[in-house]
């Protein structure tokens, strides 16, 4: 399926660069035009299809972040702020009794400061409706899951917190993969 992905978007790519070519030639710039979104649309299939490539049959597990911070949901805006300047990481899960209640992002954190002030508490900015991943899902599988999160989803085992997959370190998995790094599972 992939690899008929891989060629129709091959495909599309040559059709593309034939059209441009003819539309530059017969001064169809109407043409042309179209040529480069079909060419666009065509690069960016393949880069789907060589992404669940490199990612089926690999567990959730080898490409999740195991280390970050969490907030409690007392914590105010303040507190997160602080805490996403004092580290490299953008989204933090909520948690509430040991339980995670929420994800707070750094568009809702900056939304938050701007309108709520930094002394509200982050549970009323959190996204109550984060995405949960298994972590021995196919990671090929939970890429859409990915996209409709947008940098982060969440990796629950038996309702406890034990990973992130964020879309920054999905692409680096990609990479060392792409390079023939195996992940360890």
């Amino acid at each position: 399926s992939d690899v008929c992905s891989s060629d129709l978007a091959w495909m599309g790519r040559m059709l593309a660069i034939a059209m441009g070519l003819y539309g530059l030639v017969a001064a169809q710039f109407l043409v042309v035009f179209f040529a480069l979104f079909i060419y666009l649309g065509a690069a960016q299939e393949s880069v789907a299809a060589l992404g669940r490539t490199l990612t089926r049959g690999i567990p959730v597990r080898a490409a999740m972040v195991t280390e970050f911070h969490t907030l409690e949901h007392g914590n105010t805006i303040r507190d997160a702020a602080n805490l996403l300047l004092s580290t490299s990481q953008q989204d933090f899960p909520v948690m509430h009794n040991g339980k995670t209640v929420g994800l707070l992002g750094r568009n809702l954190l900056i939304r938050a400061i701007a309108s709520e002030g930094p002394d509200a508490y982050v549970a009323g900015s959190m996204d109550r409706d984060f995405i949960a991943l298994d972590p021995e899902a196919d990671l090929a599988e939970t890429l859409p899951l990915l996209a409709r999160a947008g940098r982060c989803a969440l990796v629950m085992e038996d309702a406890q917190l034990i990973g992130m997959l964020t879309t920054d370190n999905l692409s680096e998995f990609l990479l060392l993969r792409r390079f023939g790094m195996e992940p360890e599972v």
